[in-house]
């Protein structure tokens, strides 16, 4: 669906652009296309509707999976005939309101990364001449300082993550700094020690989005599961999240883990199946018409392609992790709960089964096993 929706896009974006005028410089005999008010207005449209589509297919694809895996946690003893099926019919008949709103607040963040990327493109020549406008638009991670009169040292200043390692002529034995703060001043040549200058607005706009995505995923879980309106979905998985805040990093890091090596795994398989195959006589043979001179840039191309489809069915297992977790989190909040939850979930999350007068209480799924 991306594949087709992408087509659409950008068949309409080149209708777009074929449609300005062209016009050649007299003096220098270059020709350039200029877009009038309206075509401007209508390519701004059309990405802004490609960054919203992209993530309504998204939201769609994410919250049918979580339907049809959330069948199998609360309806093991009475699941439907086709999970998928019904989870796509109950998709686009209930849910459609909740992901559109979902993927328009991270389309709208989205389109104002690339907005505030546009800014900074433009105002490169401008922040060079202006203080004021170069502190907004960046934050410099603050490396090799210059004092007056002790020798280049380390700054004081630097931004959370970022390790800045000076050149060997620095002294970089650990002093306590007395020399007072406006002795300092930037090293000019500091882009020549690895440290980077980063747009402050863009920074904070990048994690906006990822915290946003993570909020819409398990939103999408909640409407799934529970067929609540997107907001209160958020904000109970939020909630959720928070309240068993241990569990879920747990098995995050464990569920990130498998799934890192198992990319790995398929991707180092694949490229040695791909090297085994390319070891043959009719490959290595200097006289065969399908001799190959280096198999390197065909094993780099299998390790990738390779890497990437293991991504994407690996993200349907992520999916699935995330959808039981979640479920789980919402049975513990039910009266005497955790009541769906199987025996071996929660035995590996640490939870017993609940018991009434001494003995263990048996789900009602497991009564087909008499």
């Amino acid at each position: 669906m991306n594949v087709v929706f992408m087509g659409f896009v950008v068949m309409t974006m080149a209708f777009l652009y074929a449609s300005g005028e062209i016009k050649k410089d007299a003096s220098t005999g270059q020709g350039s296309v200029e877009f009038n008010e309206t075509l401007q207005y209508m390519m701004t449209y059309t990405l802004f509707g490609m960054l919203w589509g992209l993530q309504f297919i998204a939201g769609v694809g994410l919250m049918t999976t979580a339907g049809s895996i959330a069948s199998y946690y609360w309806q093991r003893d009475d699941m439907p005939r086709s999970p998928i099926k019904t989870a796509i019919k109950r998709t686009w008949r209930y849910h459609v309101g909740s992901i559109a709103l979902g993927s328009f607040i991270v389309a709208v963040v989205q389109f104002v990364r690339l907005i505030l990327e546009y800014i900074n493109r433009k105002t490169k020549n401008a922040q060079e001449g202006s203080a004021v406008l170069k502190y907004f638009m960046c934050v410099l991670y603050t490396g090799p300082i210059r004092p007056r009169s002790r020798g280049e040292r380390r700054s004081l200043w630097t931004f959370a993550g970022v390790s800045l390692r000076p050149r060997l002529a620095f002294n970089t034995r650990p002093r306590r700094l007395s020399t007072p703060p406006d002795a300092y001043e930037l090293h000019p040549d500091i882009t020549l020690y690895g440290t980077t200058s980063r747009c402050c607005a863009r920074y904070c706009m990048w994690y906006l989005e990822r915290v946003l995505k993570y909020i819409n995923r398990n939103a999408y879980i909640l409407v799934a599961v529970k067929g609540y309106s997107f907001c209160f979905s958020a904000i109970s998985a939020v909630k959720l999240l928070i309240l068993n805040a241990m569990r879920v990093a747990t098995v995050n890091v464990i569920g990130d883990f498998l799934t890192a090596l198992g990319k790995l795994v398929v991707a180092g398989t694949c490229t040695f199946i791909g090297f085994l195959y390319l070891d043959q006589d009719q490959y290595t043979d200097p006289t065969s018409d399908s001799y190959i001179s280096s198999p390197v840039l065909p094993l780099i191309f299998i390790a990738l392609i390779a890497f990437f489809l293991a991504d994407i069915f690996l993200g349907l297992y992520e999916m699935a992790i995330d959808t039981i977790l979640l479920s789980f989190c919402e049975d513990c909040g039910t009266a005497n709960g955790p009541n769906f939850a199987p025996p071996l979930l929660m035995s590996a999350l640490g939870k017993s089964l609940p018991a009434k007068k001494g003995k263990k209480v048996k789900p009602a799924y497991d009564d087909d096993d008499d």
